[in-house]
């Protein structure tokens, strides 16, 4: 069935889509993406096997546009003891991967409308804390076509457009893991990451006060964190602060700092 609608995103288009749906299960897919033509038959006699409450994926093959492989995905099971929602973020699973149940994405209503991008991050996110789980089999689902437009959504600067979008969200993520009672260290971690390298990207881009937010976030949310692989750059902060340690890493890399 051809449904047409204004253009309001993509999680609107799935959402709309979602809304027609009658099967038990959801298939997501792009439209320059592709399924294997065993996906669906594979994914849905493995949600067969498995609890109402957890979801089925697989794996992807990130294609070029002649066609040839650039890379496979291997996601592997859960590390011991590492609790069920930081599984599906730290592996970011693309929106066509799993297979869902229509229920649980009732339950969340769908995705989220207002985000620019990482709509399937935060649909799994709400998906776990609901009380979802996923389950990683190892089989070829999707064909991704990896184009390097700079049109495409994920090379799209959606950061200046609002500076303190991602400090909401992560905030109300930090909420919603500890109310499900997941916010354990790790995760914690997890999130200050996230907040620290927005920091970066604040101070980058020329919002200095919103960057001191996200470094602030950061440290409350686990107060020994600081996210960067170079102990110069985590030495200059603690002696300094992270405004200096990001002016000497862009004068060290020859890039303009805002």
């Amino acid at each position: 069935t051809y449904i047409e609608t204004e253009n309001y995103g993509a999680g609107h288009a799935r959402n709309v889509g979602l809304r027609e749906a009658t099967g038990k299960y959801i298939k997501f897919l792009d439209a320059d993406d592709t399924l294997f033509p065993d996906a669906v038959e594979v994914q849905v006699s493995q949600s067969a096997s498995l609890s109402e409450g957890t979801i089925t994926f697989g794996d992807a093959q990130y294609v070029r546009e002649d066609g040839s492989l650039k890379k496979k995905t291997s996601f592997g099971p859960p590390e011991e003891n590492e609790n069920r929602l930081l599984y599906i973020l730290r592996r970011n699973v693309q929106t066509s991967l799993p297979l869902h149940r229509r229920h649980l994405l009732e339950a969340v209503g769908g995705f989220n409308e207002d985000l620019p991008r990482a709509q399937e991050f935060d649909l799994h996110f709400r998906l776990v804390v609901h009380g979802a789980s996923f389950r990683y089999h190892p089989h070829p689902v999707t064909k991704i076509l990896g184009r390097d437009s700079k049109d495409r959504i994920s090379n799209q600067d959606h950061f200046s457009e609002d500076p303190k979008g991602r400090l909401r969200r992560i905030t109300q993520r930090a909420k919603m893991a500890d109310k499900a009672g997941l916010l354990d260290d790790p995760l914690r971690q997890f999130l200050a990451r996230g907040a620290w390298h927005a920091g970066r990207m604040a101070l980058r881009s020329g919002f200095p006060t919103v960057a001191q937010e996200y470094f602030n976030k950061a440290r409350s949310l686990h107060e020994k964190h600081i996210a960067s692989s170079s102990r110069i750059y985590r030495w200059i902060v603690r002696l300094t602060s992270p405004v200096v340690a990001e002016r000497m890493s862009a004068l060290v890399k020859g890039r303009s700092f805002g």
